[in-house]
């Protein structure tokens, strides 16, 4: 049923007229995991390994495709490095906090910095900051409400997809 989903997603994007529609393909895997990833992480604070690793292997699969297809190589470039910048971030925020933070962050940003890169690096940037951001403010709330404290282990990816995946759909 997981597979369907994510083929489903894949054709409507491919089907979608307009600029970027097969690179359209990296979102809507990314859409399709995002799920997935949500609930794992929500009840069990991980991002595991079997879901965001295939993940950033189709994403980039599907835009190197693109790149191909459309002879947009320096675009593909532009999101490798964009990727490859986000995910250096996240080590960093790991190595620095590695109990705040968890290694699976660190891979999902493979994925998000691929389908954001395709979009130029404001966008990447823009994009993570709006998942920090609302972690932020989802743990400020949750502290007010007095259902958190300063300890209290937060699922980071959630955030981290959802900013990726409005930022994504509203430059596409």
């Amino acid at each position: 049923m997981c597979a369907g989903v994510a083929l489903i997603l894949v054709v409507l994007a491919f089907a979608v007229p307009g600029e970027g529609g097969p690179a359209r393909g990296a979102l809507a895997l990314l859409a399709a995991a995002a799920p997935f990833l949500t609930a794992v992480d929500l009840r069990e604070r991980r991002l595991p390994d079997l879901i965001t690793l295939p993940l950033a292997a189709g994403c980039a699969l599907i835009l190197l495709v693109t790149a191909a297809l459309g002879g947009e190589w320096s675009r593909a470039g532009l999101a490798a490095l964009c990727a490859l910048g986000a995910t250096a971030f996240f080590l960093v925020l790991f190595v620095l906090a590695p109990s705040q933070m968890g290694f699976g962050d660190v891979k999902l940003m493979l994925s998000l910095g691929l389908v954001l890169g395709w979009q130029g690096p404001f966008v990447t940037i823009a994009g993570v900051m709006l998942g920090l951001v609302s972690a932020l403010v989802f743990g400020l709330v949750a502290m007010a409400l007095r259902r958190a404290g300063r300890r209290s282990h937060l699922a980071l990816g959630p955030h981290l997809i959802a900013g990726a995946l409005v930022l994504a759909l509203l430059t596409a």
